[in-house]
């Protein structure tokens, strides 16, 4: 023994994962429902291979391409939200007063109240 190696003692349902890849207990299989009690003996350096590793090659490219498409959706998303919220109403309210304007009436009632210096009576 090098020291490295672990006793588990664990209940079993559905199937040991120990056992189902290991096949260390001789049993590949469990019926439904059945519960067992086990011991294994598992070496550090399988449980170690068993961990997946993390994905590093291309991290930083994919992260920026993430980064990339979420910004562009949040932006089209702000944009299409800043002109149906801001830009349409405000289009909307100009083409109502233009509809009724009438400029000479606009200027007659500035000249009438006397705010024009270079428009006399």
């Amino acid at each position: 023994d090098d020291g490295c190696s672990r006793v588990y003692t664990h209940q079993v349902h559905f199937g040991c994962q120990f056992c189902l890849f290991s096949h260390c207990c001789g049993v590949a299989e469990l019926k439904f429902g059945a519960v067992e009690n086990r011991t294994h003996t598992i070496k550090m350096s399988e449980v170690a291979g068993r961990i997946s590793k993390p994905v590093l090659r291309g991290l930083h490219n994919a992260t920026i391409k993430r980064n990339l498409i979420v910004s562009g959706v949040l932006c089209t998303v702000a944009v299409i939200a800043m002109k149906v919220m801001h830009n349409d109403p405000k289009v909307q309210d100009y083409a109502e007063f233009y509809k009724t304007y009438d400029a000479n009436k606009a200027f007659q009632r500035m000249k009438d109240a006397g705010l024009l210096q270079s428009v006399k009576n």
